[in-house]
């Protein structure tokens, strides 16, 4: 038995695990699923028979390696029962603005997903009206939610889906933060749910379409919360590059904000009439998505890197 504070060097290589602690050194090979009792899934480890450590060195275990599913058997143990297993319940949510190890490729794949949820918001209102030029010849539309009634509503709804599940795997400094990004997820989802109220739509599209739009306001202002208050959040002495990205994620916060202001004007003022040839909304709207797109990709760090050393 291992005493909780011993100190324990601990490496994690591809298919093995090992420990040095009192002189002695124990290494954990990558077992079947079938070794593990209780259906756990693979990647798992096994500790070999006599080895038992305690709740706080288990929880230092899975703090430095929470993407594997540890299982420890013990024969004889005061501390342990027989076997326990445990899975991470919530390490696979990446702070927002954590600053982990760069060379982690959990971290990597973390940094890739937030730049390819910026490319996303980049793209999209381009794909969407170019897609709909070639596949069923010219014609704007007049709202990027348009678009589902046309040959790209896959697109326009599978994009939305990306963004819905990434944002939910995010979380922030504290409670108020991890949940604004499960209701941006949850706007986002919902936009893609209940789409817009077609030309000569009836009452319960009419309803449907109100809930659309609701949704759509609701999940911009998150976005916007995102930017403005979320991802300049700043733990120490913030990097000069690290400025420069506030920058960059305040001018988009308020890109939206005033986006989603000149919508409204357009939409319920006279002045709206005026201008509908030129798909004002279409544009705005594609304003605060490039706006969302670039804030994210800085977020990735596809934009205004840390420099090394």
């Amino acid at each position: 038995m291992i005493p909780v504070n011993t100190p324990v060097e601990f490496t994690l290589e591809k298919d093995k695990m090992k420990f040095k602690a009192n002189g002695k050194s124990y290494e954990y090979l990558n077992v079947s699923e079938a070794a593990v009792a209780g259906g756990a899934t693979k990647p798992c480890f096994v500790a070999p028979a006599g080895l038992c450590l305690g709740g706080s060195m288990l929880g230092w275990l899975h703090a430095q390696a929470p993407q594997v599913l540890v299982s420890w058997s013990c024969k004889k143990s005061d501390i342990l029962p027989a076997t326990l297993a445990f899975r991470p319940p919530n390490h696979r949510r990446l702070a927002v603005n954590s600053k982990p190890d760069p060379g982690s490729t959990l971290v990597l794949s973390y940094l890739e997903l937030r730049t390819a949820v910026g490319i996303i918001g980049l793209a999209l209102p381009f794909l969407l009206a170019l897609g709909k030029l070639l596949l069923q010849g010219p014609g704007m539309q007049s709202s990027i939610s348009a678009y589902y009634y046309t040959d790209m509503r896959n697109v326009f709804v599978g994009s939305l889906w990306a963004i819905g599940v990434f944002l939910l795997s995010t979380k922030g400094y504290n409670r108020g933060d991890t949940i604004a990004g499960y209701l941006a997820c949850i706007f986002a989802v919902g936009v893609a749910l209940f789409p817009m109220a077609p030309e000569g739509a009836n009452s319960r599209q009419k309803l449907i379409g109100t809930v659309h739009w609701s949704l759509a306001a609701l999940l911009f202002l998150t976005l916007a919360y995102f930017s403005l208050f979320l991802f300049t959040k700043t733990g120490g002495n913030p990097t000069p590059r690290k400025l420069q990205r506030n920058i960059v994620y305040r001018a988009c916060g308020w890109t939206i904000l005033a986006s989603i202001l000149l919508i409204f004007i357009v939409t319920h003022a006279s002045v709206g009439n005026a201008v509908d040839s030129l798909a004002p909304i279409f544009w705005l709207e594609s304003l605060a998505v490039v706006a969302f797109g670039v804030s994210w990709l800085t977020k990735g760090e596809a934009i205004l890197k840390d420099e090394e050393g």
